[in-house]
């Protein structure tokens, strides 16, 4: 699919990079600008402790260390090896952007054909409940 983005390098572990857009909450309440974690697995933070405009030193513990241990690991690299990370980086962020303007062209598209014809909306739905693992759109 032209919206996924695979590492496949024999030499180094196999990472999966996940860039996650949080949308903004339908509804405000202390902490919801964060996430208390990104996998069920992950052990959550305090989000009533984050703030928008903090800088690390009033992050939580372990987040600061976090932080910490990844400044002092990409300042151990030599230059050649920090500029092929940021360039990486670079790509990466390119294709979710890529990822994110053809997502919402898809939307856009599902929301106008269904301005068009209402009653797609309900087929839709009807379909994702009975198939949750086939994705289905409307053009």
């Amino acid at each position: 699919a032209d919206n996924t983005c695979s590492v496949n390098d024999k030499e180094k572990p196999q990472v999966l990079v996940l860039h996650l857009h949080k949308c903004v909450s339908l509804e405000w309440f202390p902490g919801c600008e964060w996430w208390d974690r990104v996998f069920p697995s992950d052990e959550p933070i305090d989000t009533l402790t984050c703030s928008v405009h903090s800088d690390t030193n009033q992050l939580p513990q372990q987040a600061k260390e976090r932080a910490e241990k990844e400044h002092h690991r990409f300042n151990n690299l030599s230059l050649v090896e920090q500029e092929q990370e940021l360039n990486h980086l670079l790509q990466t962020k390119q294709a979710f952007i890529k990822s994110e303007l053809a997502t919402r062209e898809a939307a856009e598209l599902e929301d106008n054909a269904i301005a068009e014809v209402p009653e797609r909306a309900e087929m839709l739905q009807s379909l994702r409940d009975e198939f949750p693992n086939i994705q289905f759109t409307a053009k």
